[in-house]
């Protein structure tokens, strides 16, 4: 390996480590994987959900929270950001919520919502299995027009 790749791969090892990204392995014994999901529920519509904090502790590193993050394993409380957007010309409605789950070592899990007019409910669920592990919370919207960029 040439000392030039060698001291990218340190460079790049040094900015996740020094921004808190884990870079454990998914399903290691002590921690479990939660990612956020994103559902497009027609042309211009569509929901995402976003864990952004596990007992008070960001999880997004430098370069965003990626596809998953390995979190110790227990009794959680997760933060969740919710983006919902309702056609091209319509508002954009942030909010978040706030669910409580014990959540298995080993194990991957996903933020998911569902939409009901204006409102959206938000809750954990296990990936493999599709079953909800935390309880079911109604997010607290915020209307944004769609060019206010201070929303997003």
């Amino acid at each position: 390996m040439s000392s030039a790749l060698k001291l990218t791969l340190s460079l790049i090892m040094a900015i996740f480590l020094a921004t808190g990204t884990q870079l454990a392995h998914a399903g290691s014994a002590k921690t479990f994987t939660l990612k956020g999901s994103h559902t497009i529920n027609g042309l211009f519509s569509s929901l995402s959900v976003t864990p952004v904090k596990v007992d008070n502790k960001k999880l997004q590193g430098f370069f965003g929270a990626g596809p998953g993050k390995d979190v110790p394993a227990g009794r959680r409380t997760i933060l969740l950001y919710v983006k919902l957007r309702n056609g091209a010309f319509d508002w954009i409605y942030n909010g978040g919520a706030t669910v409580k789950a014990n959540l298995r070592a080993g194990r991957t899990y996903q933020a998911v919502g569902k939409v009901k007019g204006k409102s959206v409910k938000v809750w954990i669920k296990d990936a493999k299995s599709g079953k909800r592990v935390s309880s079911i919370v109604a997010a607290k919207m915020t209307k944004c027009p769609p060019v206010l960029k201070a929303c997003h």
